[in-house]
């Protein structure tokens, strides 16, 4: 598959940004699409690639362990990750051309967020996914990229349903929706928040879309009820 082909490059007759930042978020977005957070915590840089060239590309990867070491409840892990998202948007600041330093921030204030839920401190993990899910609304994505790897209002969403607060989760899916359309994740969890706020007709109608959207498909991830359904 693209993920294995991607972990098998050992050589690039042009190590561009675009280069840098397929390798970075092919595994990346495979993992957390999927919720695998361990399975993103442990993403490795590709050995044969110049990150020092595209550091915005090597983010991605920082920003993927450091997410998912701390969804698996590896604070340190994640603390080590975010030090250097922290590094590589302290030197991004400041150069011209096209705003990297903020789309690290962006990835830096979530993984604080995961990092503040893992450990109990609920209103700081909100206030940093709340800030980063501002901050990404506001800015403009690289014309390479095609979107965030894991948008940070669908992030927001997936916080507030952890914390019990299924109408502000929905209000967050929403707005993730019209940025970032027919996102499985973002869907599913409409459909839930919908249902536990008893918001039955606009349930409904993200069961049609979400329905319409896995129309074929026989993976797991297709189905709204089972342990699949969580997104925790």
């Amino acid at each position: 598959g693209i993920v294995e082909r991607a972990a098998a490059a050992k050589s690039f007759d042009s190590p561009s940004f675009a280069a840098g930042y397929a390798l970075a978020a092919v595994p990346a977005r495979y993992a957390l699409e999927r919720r695998a957070w361990k399975e993103a915590a442990g993403i490795a840089l590709q050995p044969a690639f110049p990150w020092e060239k595209v550091p915005y590309a090597e983010a991605v990867v920082h920003f993927a362990r450091a997410v998912g070491a701390a969804r698996s409840g590896d604070v340190p892990g994640a603390q080590v990750d975010l030090a250097r998202l922290a590094a590589i948007e302290t030197a991004l600041t400041g150069q011209p051309g096209f705003d990297w330093a903020t789309q690290v921030k962006i990835q830096r204030l979530a993984a604080t967020g995961w990092i503040a839920r893992a450990e109990g401190k609920n209103d700081e993990a909100l206030a940093a996914l709340g800030s980063a899910a501002d901050l990404e609304d506001s800015t403009d994505k690289h014309p390479v990229t095609p979107g965030a790897v894991l948008p940070a209002r669908e992030q927001l969403g997936d916080l507030l349903d952890e914390l019990g607060q299924p109408k502000l989760a929905l209000a967050a899916y929403e707005a993730s929706l019209k940025t970032a359309p027919a996102r499985l994740n973002s869907l599913r969890g409409a459909v839930l928040a919908a249902r536990q706020s008893g918001e039955t007709a606009r349930a409904k109608a993200f069961e049609a879309d979400f329905a319409k959207l896995c129309s074929g498909s026989a993976s797991p991830r297709a189905r709204l009820e089972g342990p699949t359904a969580s997104r925790r």
